[in-house]
């Protein structure tokens, strides 16, 4: 049975081949991916001609679970790449369980979403420099329960990530609770409505802020000033910014609470 120029067994397009069946010049590359509130982990395995690869496993971040297994195929191409040195190989069959993914690469479905779009693109722009060099390439549908191995190595690449997400985000809690207590020491001042800062053993006053969080200080205007949004959604506050939240008694977490659960 042909299938965009590969001779494939029919059973192959039920589930993955054992390496004993493939034959030279063949390579059989099963992907998956765990996905969970923008964190996945990805799964492939790589089998030549009687050659079974060790899984190999990556996480990273993606907006959703079909984002998730297109970057999974993509990862398998990465891993080939280094697998195939000392290997010529003519055709590349790719096992994925999730259909829509399949689906978006073999174009039966167009993307609309533009993360879609263009991890769908570079895999589609991958494909098309195997084939300019002569290697086939079919990406295949496959029911999970064929990729249970891969399958459980993307999930403990997730949860590892997971882990370190956690483990970031306490810091952030201890770094910005460090500063806090450190504010005791700073005294606040009102005047008609706007609130200055400046050290309990006096000093100069810094204009200061909570909503949005900002401050006069050489810290806050080194960091964070005029700084893009993707830079202010790592700060942390200074000293004076504590200070202020506790004169109002508003919880410094709280204002700072999307920078403490970035997932990066």
């Amino acid at each position: 049975m042909a299938q965009n120029g590969l001779e494939l067994t029919p059973y192959w397009h039920l589930s993955p081949p054992d390496a004993k069946d493939i034959p030279v010049g063949v390579c059989v590359i099963q992907c998956d991916a765990s996905h969970k509130k923008g964190i996945h982990g990805t799964g492939v395995l790589i089998k030549f001609k009687d050659k079974e690869f060790s899984l190999r496993g990556r996480s990273g971040r993606s907006k959703g679970p079909v984002q998730a297994e297109l970057i999974a195929i993509k990862n398998g191409f990465i891993e080939l790449k280094k697998a195939m040195n000392t290997r010529a190989i003519t055709q590349v069959l790719i096992y994925s369980d999730n259909s829509c993914a399949c689906d978006l690469i073999n174009r039966v479905m167009t993307p609309h979403l533009k993360h879609i779009i263009e991890t769908t693109q570079e895999i589609q722009e991958i494909i098309s420099q195997h084939e300019h060099n002569g290697i086939k390439v079919h990406v295949q549908y496959t029911r999970a329960r064929n990729q249970k191995r891969v399958d459980r190595r993307a999930a403990r690449e997730r949860e590892e990530a997971e882990k370190k997400v956690d483990s970031n985000k306490q810091k952030r809690i201890e770094r910005i609770s460090s500063a806090n207590e450190r504010s005791k020491s700073v005294h606040i001042i009102a005047r008609n409505g706007t609130y200055y800062a400046s050290s309990t053993n006096g000093g100069p006053l810094f204009k200061v802020c909570i909503d949005p969080p900002s401050c006069e200080c050489a810290h806050w205007q080194n960091k964070y000033s005029g700084k893009p949004p993707y830079v202010l959604a790592r700060a942390s506050p200074c000293l004076h910014i504590c200070a202020l939240a506790n004169y109002l008694g508003a919880d410094i977490l709280e204002i700072f609470d999307k920078q403490i659960n970035r997932v990066n």
